[in-house]
């Protein structure tokens, strides 16, 4: 039994292992095909806010060093590599996976956090002005009532867009999968609204 779950642990560590050298071989070709010496890739990266010196570019192309998610991505967009060709064995590609689920949660959070404060942001600036220019162009109102239609209209998109394939929705299959995708939903709304502290309650707020 041990033999046969080391021959296994070896087997895996060999075939995640080839992603690395899948990737540096194309970065290699890549490289080679711009006539790009490995210090001059090294500049460019560091022009796109990257510190990797071109003795660890060696060490990426050989092989040797499993590159970094933010240090592929890069390193991709620069030489115009497809990492869509890389094959990933089944446990590193479950892996990756749960790179991109952490990723979209906290980018979608972030995302609807700015949202949010920009909805403070624009009833803040409401002048007497503004509410006057909106009750001249729009047939919602003033300020307030545009800015209350602007999500209305997102609704409607949504729900127009149910009829198109895979546009705005996923699919429950059943099972673990959709409990997962559930939590993922809450969790993005999950205490992210709360009373403002009294210091700073404003009719922003309170709209």
């Amino acid at each position: 039994m041990h033999q046969s779950e080391s021959g296994s642990q070896e087997h895996e560590t060999e075939t995640e292992t080839s992603v690395d050298t899948q990737f540096g071989d194309m970065m290699r070709v890549a490289r080679q095909k711009l006539r790009w010496s490995q210090r001059q890739l090294a500049e460019a990266l560091q022009k796109a806010g990257l510190k990797i010196d071109p003795s660890a570019i060696t060490r990426i192309e050989n092989g040797q060093r499993e590159p970094k998610l933010r240090e592929a991505v890069a390193i991709s967009d620069i030489l115009d590599i497809k990492l869509d060709d890389l094959v990933f064995s089944e446990s590193a590609d479950f892996r990756r996976n749960l790179v991109v689920i952490n990723h979209s949660l906290v980018t979608s959070r972030q995302l609807l956090l700015q949202g949010l404060i920009a909805v403070d942001k624009a009833l803040a600036g409401v002048t007497p002005a503004v509410n006057d220019e909106m009750l001249e162009v729009s047939e919602h109102g003033d300020a307030k009532g545009v800015l209350r239609r602007q999500v209305e209209m997102f609704f409607e998109m949504v729900d127009q867009d149910l009829q198109k394939e895979g546009r705005n929705y996923a699919y429950l299959y059943g099972g673990v999968g959709d409990q997962v995708k559930q939590a993922m939903v809450d969790a993005l709304t999950h205490k992210i609204l709360r009373p403002a502290p009294k210091a700073s309650t404003n009719d922003a707020a309170e709209a």
